[in-house]
């Protein structure tokens, strides 16, 4: 079954509410975007998405967002290039990110054994696995190959 975006919206809602965020429009509409949006988006990428329909956001508010998010584990950010950083939603599933250096989309990957975390290594206690493949994507290489 499809989520409506009436649905996605409550969902959001509940999400700030739940990690002790007021749930303001702007607040809303950045977690919003980021949920609908498969492309782990960039903060820049918000904000041109969003000011259209939000004359009076700013970049501040996004990153402050952004960074709020993160702080309260609603967000993973992910640096795979240094350049920038880009978001992902999608906190409560191990998998893995694939970049793709021609196009610059970020995918999921849930093959990859992503996670040890909760074993030693070493002696050493696993917290936390972060794995980023670099590549060239399905569909970079099919259009190289017509």
């Amino acid at each position: 079954m499809k989520q409506t975006n009436a649905d996605s919206r409550s969902r959001a809602q509940q999400m700030l509410l739940d990690a002790g965020i007021k749930p303001s429009f702007q607040r809303l509409r950045i977690l919003n975007f980021i949920m609908d949006s498969h492309v782990h988006p960039a903060a820049e990428e918000i904000f041109q998405n969003l000011r259209p329909e939000i004359p009076t956001l700013s970049r501040t508010t996004v990153y402050n967002t952004l960074n709020l998010l993160v702080e309260k584990g609603l967000l993973l950010p992910l640096t795979i290039s240094e350049h920038e950083t880009r978001y992902d939603p999608n906190v409560q599933t191990d998998h893995s990110h694939f970049f793709c250096h021609r196009c610059g989309r970020i995918i999921d990957i849930h093959q990859v054994p992503a996670c040890v975390a909760g074993e030693e290594l070493e002696g050493h206690l696993v917290e936390n696995v972060r794995l980023y493949l670099t590549g060239i994507c399905r569909e970079c290489r099919e259009k190289a190959a017509h």
